[in-house]
């Protein structure tokens, strides 16, 4: 008897302890348990995150970098972009899924520096997209963190002027976390801050390669794991021509980069700014383009007050800008694919019937089919409103007596802005020396350019 006394003992401390325990712990089934934070992430959590008991989550524009972040940026240029081989480009090609962004947007940048065309699977240590890991010292990348996002912003520039296309991570709305290559930067106005507005890039998801506004895309900055901003800078000796304007003015228009001979169907002013130099002191005239003169066009720009004109260099070594009403378009090269004779429309009024006109021409690749489409500007889903496709192997064509001029009838369009694509498929595409086959099947854009459809008003404009 005395010996179980101990036991007895020890039992009764034990139904003592127990009745003592937290009702929680033994919570049943539909009782609301409430664990209390590790006390680091406690520590996280300020008072006024905290409401009613509730952790308050971001707002859905998080995804921005917070403005209280962004100080002023005194810079000299105001529009900037690399130069972009489209056709190298293509060649690299588009993310079709998995985590292989990095990769891609590496592939782009050494595809533009290197002069050729270089896959996505050089710079991947997985096995495929799904399966990818991103070798930044393959592409002679460099990381660089940052804690400001500023600081992120002003690299950029610093970057991009000296012919650097760089990477950057970001997120948005529609992605917690994406890389894309950034290729150039626009609106850029000295004292104001700089953001993602700012900033050009190539997607690997888009669907082309002309660049995107990365904050039209809805996409920004996003730091990482450890709290940085992570940029990805080229160390190698390569570097880019581009294109850069310091004034202000070039800064506030739209510029689509072109090449194509335009030539003067009537006096036209060669001026120092795309607008007329009587109603803008800035503009000076710097020459004339006489009837009959030709020039190379290397960018179609809209001017504030919607006007088009071409940035031309001209046979003596001027550039400057000419007013696009004065001009016919003449030649545009794709590889040894070129169009000449063309016109094409650039500002229609509503209900005017117009017809394109051109000549294609290869001299060795071989097209199994030539396509156009009109769509409304910025629609990138949906039917084109009008198209027309010619299926044969063409070395030639003249594009008023086919199917394709027939199919576009631009008097059906109701007043706004559209873009016009012409686009080829080469069974054989060749490089542009004629001598090393590059692709089978591969698809061309041999045109892209905005045009307008304007209210009646008794006059028609040509491109």
């Amino acid at each position: 008897m005395r010996r179980r006394l101990p036991f007895l003992a020890a039992l009764l401390c034990l139904l003592m302890l127990l009745s003592l325990w937290p009702a929680a712990g033994f919570a049943e089934d539909g009782d609301i348990v409430i664990d209390e934070p590790d006390e680091d992430w406690a520590d996280l959590i300020s008072d006024e995150e905290i409401e009613n008991g509730l952790i308050v989550l971001p707002g859905e524009e998080s995804w921005l970098c917070p403005e209280e972040e962004l100080r002023p940026f005194y810079g000299e240029y105001g529009w900037l972009q690399l130069a972009l081989d489209r056709s190298l480009l293509e060649q690299v090609g588009h993310q079709r899924g998995g985590q292989a962004c990095a990769c891609y947007a590496l592939a782009y940048c050494r595809t533009l520096l290197d002069g050729e065309a270089q896959p996505y699977s050089d710079f991947n240590l997985g096995t495929n997209e799904d399966d990818a890991w991103c070798s930044w010292t393959a592409g002679s990348y460099d990381s660089l963190n940052f804690t400001d996002a500023c600081e992120v912003y002003e690299r950029m520039v610093e970057e991009l002027c000296g012919g650097n296309p760089v990477v950057i991570l970001v997120h948005g709305r529609r992605t917690q976390q994406h890389y894309v290559a950034i290729v150039g930067f626009e609106n850029v106005v000295d004292g104001q801050p700089l953001t993602a507005d700012n900033f050009l890039m190539l997607d690997p998801c888009a669907a082309d390669f002309t660049p995107q506004n990365l904050g039209k895309a809805e996409l920004d900055l996003k730091k990482t794991a450890a709290g940085v901003y992570q940029l990805l800078c080229d160390y190698s000796a390569a570097a880019l021509p581009l294109e850069a304007h310091k004034s202000s003015y070039l800064s506030r228009c739209s510029f689509t980069p072109i090449s194509r001979i335009v030539r003067a169907h009537r006096g036209a002013m060669l001026s120092a700014l795309p607008c007329d130099a009587r109603l803008d002191a800035d503009a000076a005239p710097i020459g004339t383009l006489c009837v009959g003169e030709t020039a190379m066009a290397t960018a179609l720009v809209e001017n504030t007050r919607g006007e088009y004109w071409y940035k031309v260099s001209t046979d003596d070594g001027k550039e400057g800008y000419v007013f696009a009403g004065s001009c016919i378009a003449g030649r545009t090269s794709y590889g040894d694919l070129t169009l000449d004779d063309l016109d094409l429309p650039f500002r229609l009024t509503a209900g005017e019937p117009f017809t394109v006109r051109g000549n294609l021409r290869a001299s060795r690749n071989v097209l199994s089919s030539l396509t156009a489409t009109v769509t409304a500007e910025g629609e990138t889903t949906g039917e084109p409103l009008l198209r027309a496709e010619i299926a044969d192997e063409l070395c030639w064509c003249s594009l008023e007596q086919s199917g394709i001029a027939q199919a576009l009838r631009f008097d059906t369009l109701e007043q706004g802005e559209y873009r016009l694509e012409l686009t080829a498929v080469c069974r054989q595409y060749y490089s542009s020396d004629g001598k090393t086959l590059q692709y089978t099947d591969q698809t061309l854009r041999l045109l892209s350019l905005s045009f307008t459809v304007a209210p009646g008003d008794g006059r028609v404009w040509f491109f």
